[in-house]
């Protein structure tokens, strides 16, 4: 990933593949086991920026299904 650019400013896919990469560092056979420690805090820094924006994405569908149950029960009610 880009190191000038904060982890808190990636859009999800951003974030999803920095942690993919950080995996596919960690699995290697040959990193030291300091080198996988900084890599798991770091990619502890992706995982709470997907599960931040995937809670945002949430919220946002949530607000449009109460906008539309909003809708359909004002369509019920005949106003």
């Amino acid at each position: 990933m880009q190191e000038n650019v904060k982890i808190e400013e990636l859009s999800f896919e951003q974030a999803m593949k920095g942690l993919e990469g950080i995996a596919e560092q960690m699995a290697d056979d040959s990193v030291k086991l300091e080198d996988l420690l900084d890599l798991y805090q770091e990619g502890e820094k992706y995982l709470v920026q997907c599960r931040k924006k995937l809670s945002e994405a949430e919220a946002r569908i949530e607000v449009v299904l109460k906008a539309r149950a909003d809708k359909q029960e004002t369509s019920a009610d005949g106003s």
